[in-house]
């Protein structure tokens, strides 16, 4: 049997048993992994006795989770994707096969509706991307629709924008109820778990010194020449003009544009 090559690290597994029994939103910080995390309740649902359909995922994402846990090699029943290429008997098969299956939304509600899925024996839902589901979204519909039909089965939703949270009133009490969820787990970078593990693995960071080809020296030397003689165009039929602080050297840095900017806006405009 393979070996897993996805190391867990300290946080994410609090994480996890935390999330494991609850249905929740998870908010993280950018960039710590929630992806993943994802990929942990993919692969523990990734059997014949569950039912779990992941929305809310781009085409990379579904690629990355499949194939990440296809190498690992030790899953009963890899994740599937259903397209609008399976016909509604092929679809029915598919979800009555089990496992986690990657879904679009506007597939899964015409099945739900249709009763092409068995509503009743999903064991849940995986939320991608949860900051995008708002109350008129088909991802809310679909969850509405399995809340009525369904009163034990599990919504796991997940999010690393909390900067989205921030706009607006209530804006996490709002995705919550969108959600169907009543549990909040929270976990920014600033979490002891969470630094814990940063300090103890620090980035390592790289500098690359590019030297430039001849092309390019040719056209840094001309670009440097008209910005030369545009200071000196400007120095000479504007005389009482400031530009001390503008020179050939200084005059590149954005903050210095745009102090020419506002002068010659004075001179010419005002």
């Amino acid at each position: 049997m393979a070996r897993s090559c996805h190391k867990v690290l300290p946080y994410e597994a609090e994480i996890f048993s935390q999330m494991v029994d609850e249905d929740g939103l998870l908010i993280m910080g950018r960039h710590l992994g929630i992806h993943r995390l994802v990929r942990q309740f993919v692969k523990l649902y990734s059997q014949p006795t569950s039912l779990v359909i992941v929305l809310n995922t781009s085409h990379e994402e579904r690629a990355m989770f499949i194939d990440s846990i296809a190498i690992d090699g030790d899953t009963p029943l890899l994740p599937k994707i259903i397209t609008n290429e399976c016909d509604a008997k092929r679809r029915s098969e598919i979800y009555l096969s089990g496992g986690v299956l990657f879904v679009t939304s506007r597939i899964l509600v015409v099945d739900m509706l249709s009763a092409v899925v068995p509503i009743e024996s999903l064991s849940g839902f995986l939320v991608c991307n949860a900051q995008r589901v708002s109350e008129k979204s088909s991802e809310a519909f679909i969850l509405r629709l399995f809340r009525e039909k369904n009163k034990t089965g599990f919504i796991k939703a997940f999010t690393e924008s909390p900067s989205g949270m921030a706009h607006g009133f209530a804006q996490v009490q709002r995705l919550m109820k969108n959600l169907f969820v009543v549990n909040l787990f929270i976990w920014p970078r600033f979490h002891a778990s969470v630094a814990a593990s940063l300090t103890k693995h620090p980035v390592d960071v790289v500098e690359l010194d590019i030297e430039l080809t001849e092309d390019m020296q040719t056209i840094q030397t001309a670009i440097l020449a008209i910005h030369s003689m545009c200071l000196q165009e400007i120095k000479r039929t504007v005389p009482g003009i400031e530009m001390d602080d503008l020179s050939l050297e200084t005059g590149m840095a954005q903050s210095h544009l745009k102090y020419g900017s506002v002068v010659l806006y004075v001179v010419f405009v005002a």
